[in-house]
């Protein structure tokens, strides 16, 4: 009997707060109203959370007849969220408020960085995100590239970090004492675009990262899908070329060898020198990067428009594929890779459309990401605030296949 007071408890106080985001300012009255509860039972919960310090008393309503009402609203600082991104050259973490806002910014170079020597660098990253905060900390969010058993915290597999069953989640709060949510990059971006994106929140979408890796989100009718092995969205190592570049997984031919930056630097690195008209050959080998290769794409040269319309055309089948299986009518791409702007997209946009059904890929758009490279901070802090508060669009129970515990 005390554990079921105790769940219905915690339940009533989730949906206290989840009724707080939605609706912003609100009186107890309001709330009642809102959540079907009677007004005691709100008063005191919501007496509760004033005194823990998330929610906190705004302003009465100017009302011409009878008593005016005291509105109450999310304390925004009541909780801050540490949040990282280990998906790029650069570790990079936030410390965010209970609205998803960033209010300090620390990143650090990888400069290569693998096994345990990366474990070290987040920790370093980790340090640094609790000296910029006096508050108390909700937790810990980090986005990874890779297989990320979310249920256990583990890193069942990263190639980019040599990491194999590692329990990161495990280590990270034995370190700091907190709740570690733990998720791919790629899956927590998309579930970053239905809280701070401009999707609608039951909306099903595809969100694609594109970096020096490749990965995946897919959100269906409002809810993020893992997979039964928490792979969903693996689209970097799906074979697109036969007999292609070897991969770092160990095959060839993966989408990664062609549609990644560090597959378009790479091949234009080689390319370069035995192509002296092109403007990539003016530059060393050693200095050309992504920068150099968008000026001579945006500048039409023949070199660069070749690999990179390359990589567009390679993306887009894949998206093809995906349109045909998921029937997802909005793709999401953000990453570095988006930086070649519209001409890139409009080759992305009309392969995936020649690659599936006309009736399915018709009504589809292939868009860019609203949120400007913050998407796994973002995602990071959507996470923490689902499982830790139940305060998302996303159900704050199991999300390995889309349901609720």
């Amino acid at each position: 009997m005390k554990a079921t007071r105790q769940f219905t408890k915690e339940y009533n106080l989730r949906l206290i707060l989840k009724t707080f985001f939605e609706h912003g300012e609100m009186s107890r009255a309001d709330i009642a109203r809102a959540t079907g509860l009677t007004k005691a039972t709100v008063s005191e919960l919501v007496n509760g959370l004033i005194q823990d310090g998330l929610v906190s008393e705004s302003r009465y309503t100017e009302a011409n007849v009878g008593k005016p009402a005291l509105l109450l609203q999310i304390e925004r600082d009541g909780r801050h969220l540490l949040c990282a991104d280990l998906a790029n050259q650069e570790f990079q973490g936030a410390v965010a408020n209970l609205r998803g806002e960033f209010l300090h910014r620390v990143n650090l170079p990888r400069e290569g960085k693998v096994g345990q020597a990366a474990i070290d660098l987040v920790y370093q990253l980790l340090d640094a995100l609790l000296e910029k905060t006096e508050q108390k900390i909700l937790g810990i969010g980090i986005g990874t590239p890779g297989l990320i058993d979310t249920t256990r915290g583990f890193v069942q597999y990263a190639v980019n970090m040599e990491w194999q069953d590692v329990p990161l989640g495990e280590l990270l709060k034995a370190r700091y004492g907190l709740p570690v949510q733990l998720a791919n990059d790629s899956q927590i971006a998309a579930l970053a675009e239905t809280q701070f994106g401009d999707c609608p929140p039951h909306t099903s979408l595809v969100s694609i990262k594109l970096g020096r890796g490749i990965g995946a989100g897919i959100v269906l009718n409002g809810q993020l899908f893992q997979g039964d092995g928490f792979g969903a969205g693996e689209i970097g190592h799906l074979r697109v070329v036969e007999n292609g570049l070897l991969c770092r997984c160990g095959h060839y031919g993966c989408l990664e060898t062609v549609a990644t930056s560090r597959a378009v630097i790479s091949q234009a690195k080689v390319l370069a020198a035995a192509n002296p008209q092109s403007m990539l050959n003016q530059c060393p080998p050693a200095a050309l990067d992504l920068v150099q290769i968008q000026r001579a794409y945006a500048a039409h040269d023949p070199l660069a428009t070749e690999l990179v319309n390359q990589a567009g055309q390679a993306l887009g089948m894949v998206i093809g594929y995906l349109i045909g299986i998921l029937n997802s009518q909005t793709i999401l791409l953000s990453g570095d890779m988006t930086e070649f702007g519209e001409p890139w997209l409009q080759v992305v946009r009309q392969r995936a459309y020649e690659s599936t059904l006309t009736a399915l890929a018709t009504p589809t758009k292939i868009e860019f990401s609203c949120l400007n490279q913050n998407e796994v901070l973002k995602g990071a802090s959507a996470l923490l605030l689902a499982r830790e508060l139940g305060i998302s669009p996303m159900p704050a129970g199991n999300l390995r296949n889309g349901g609720a515990e």
